[in-house]
């Protein structure tokens, strides 16, 4: 079944060449006031000041900015409560958590200028795993992570399998979701799992990251494969780019530049939407001891 655009009754409003992750601080000194939300220009215009504030990376990406505190499409609540309830859950943060979904395809869930939203075109499972949250691999996966407790054990009941050609020309058995709930639960297992594989990586390795080492290198696992992002993480480790988190304020070399791109800007919109108060800076959190964020499953 093909997936398209689907109608929605209307809701009011509508490349870097720097990707450094750490710049310094643009955020200190007053944060700019927030929009009229009912109104367009308003929104547009404080999408371009924060543009101004942080850096061209904002460019494509201001639904981040804007829609933070709206439904998406087939969702319960705000992406904000959404992204804070499935990140806290598994002591992943939520800023963080929300601004990796929205760059994976959860923007596309909120209305275009045309009051559009993209949709699997299956009625009862009408969220795409694959097109809106990067889920490539999550039919194949769930079964591990219902296992290590980061999913409830029924948690099937909320997908359909649904396969794809992913951008290698490979196969890939990702899912259709009942609600982007349901899709924002799986991806906190996913994302979660990231880190215990990165962890896992590290302590094998005798290495002791930052917590922002932790959330770049767990974010390119999970965009970019654990085979990949490991190759990373050792390179960059022997070629001394970990040294006091020195990577992050420059890339070090064009042989990562994809993947420290790609994660780059999920890390920089997080650090944006806290320093302008749009996700509490009390929220940030990553996860350490698997025992502390298992579900409570059914048996």
């Amino acid at each position: 079944m093909a997936e398209t655009m689907f109608r929605l009754p209307l809701i009011s409003g509508s490349t870097d060449s720097n990707l450094a992750i750490d710049p310094g601080d643009p955020g200190k000194g007053e944060r700019i006031p927030l929009p009229n939300y009912k109104d367009p220009a308003s929104r547009l215009n404080y999408i371009k000041a924060v543009k101004n504030k942080y850096g061209d990376f904002v460019s494509g990406r201001g639904d981040a900015l804007v829609r933070v505190n709206e439904s998406p499409a087939w969702g319960s609540k705000s992406a904000k409560e959404l992204a804070t309830t499935y990140g806290k859950q598994l002591g992943i943060n939520p800023a963080l958590f929300y601004s990796s979904a929205m760059e994976e395809g959860m923007s596309g869930l909120f209305p275009d200028e045309k009051n559009l939203v993209y949709s699997s075109q299956n009625k009862d499972y009408p969220v795409s795993g694959y097109a809106s949250f990067g889920l490539d691999n999550i039919y194949d996966r769930y079964p591990e992570f219902v296992k290590k407790g980061y999913l409830p054990a029924d948690f099937a009941k909320n997908m359909v399998k649904r396969t794809h050609i992913n951008e290698k020309d490979e196969d890939v058995n990702s899912a259709d979701f009942k609600t982007v709930d349901a899709a924002l639960q799986a991806k906190a297992a996913y994302i979660r799992n990231s880190y215990d594989e990165i962890d896992n990586l590290a302590k094998a390795k005798g290495l002791k990251l930052s917590p922002q080492q932790r959330d770049f290198f767990a974010l390119a696992n999970y965009n970019s494969g654990s085979r990949n992002a490991q190759k990373m993480l050792q390179s960059y480790n022997e070629k001394g780019y970990l040294k006091n988190d020195d990577f992050l304020k420059k890339r070090p070399d064009e042989s990562w530049k994809q993947v420290y791109d790609n994660v780059a800007v999920r890390m920089k919109m997080a650090d944006a939407l806290r320093k302008e108060g749009l996700f509490d800076d009390d929220s940030q959190q990553t996860p350490t001891d698997n025992k502390k964020v298992m579900l409570k499953v059914s048996k």
